[in-house]
């Protein structure tokens, strides 16, 4: 009998021994986890930026250096040689860097207390990609759009009977830079310089069609006292004329001949 009351105390002790073995085991385990939760896991990336091992501050320096610097830099658009900036100002640029952080380290605590345990012991990453969004003003955009198509856009010129040749016209693919713009804001690093593209835009009224329409004219330059003779658009001749008393002249304009005479009197 008291071999067997000595088995059951050492049993007792034996389990009160494993028992406070465990307890001192997840204390420990619920300390290591504790310390761990003001640092980013492993393998998170907020925005292209790998914040992992990394506390609050830290990341929020690091994502402000990556997605807010590089949107500091005014935005350019050239067109041959002239350039064209939009202030940083005006584009009011805003990143939601704080929500990105956050996320981060929700993304660090996700799972239970034994499986980061594992991750963390064992090397183990999240493998986690957060966006941060960045917002700017839509309006600034538009008007830059549209002050540039003001200063880019060319009419065409139709060809005239008074020697106006036909000239192309160009116009700003301004839903193109709209797309631009925003695809350099919404990533915020690169070159902030875009060459803008135009389309061209063809007159009416060709050089060709008003040379078939008017193979010979005459044109009056009252200034001049000049009569010119042209054909196929190209100066044939010139005469010095006279052109008429002080109110009883011809208006200006545009007028087909009725009646012609040969050395009239």
């Amino acid at each position: 009998m008291g071999n067997g009351f000595g088995m059951g105390r050492k049993t007792q002790v034996f389990i009160v021994a494993v028992v406070v073995f465990l307890i001192g085991g997840a204390v420990a385990a619920y300390a290591y986890d504790g310390s761990q939760k003001d640092e980013i896991a492993e393998g998170v990336v907020v925005s292209g930026v790998d914040v992992s091992g990394m506390t609050r501050d830290e990341a929020t320096t690091a994502l402000q250096n990556k997605v807010l610097a590089p949107q500091r830099k005014p935005v350019e658009v050239t067109y041959g040689k002239k350039v064209y900036r939009l202030p940083v100002k005006e584009l009011k640029i805003k990143a939601d860097i704080e929500t990105g952080v956050d996320r981060a380290f929700e993304e660090s605590r996700e799972g239970s207390l034994p499986s980061r345990l594992m991750r963390e012991v064992t090397g183990g990453s999240v493998d986690a990609r957060i966006p941060v969004q960045v917002t700017y003003s839509q309006p600034a955009v538009n008007k830059f759009v549209r002050e540039v198509a003001a200063k880019v856009n060319v009419d065409p010129v139709d060809a005239a009977v008074n020697v106006v040749k036909a000239s192309d016209g160009h116009k700003l693919r301004d839903n193109l830079l709209e797309t631009q713009l925003a695809s350099l804001l919404d990533k915020g690093e690169g070159s902030r310089t875009i060459a803008v593209k135009t389309t061209v835009t063809k007159p009416d009224i060709t050089t060709k069609e008003v040379a078939e329409k008017y193979p010979t004219y005459l044109t009056l330059d009252r200034s001049t006292y000049t009569l010119r003779l042209w054909k196929n658009l190209e100066l044939d001749r010139e005469y010095t004329v006279a052109v008429g008393q002080v109110g009883l002249e011809t208006p200006a304009g545009e007028y087909s001949i009725q009646d012609k005479q040969v050395d009239p009197v």
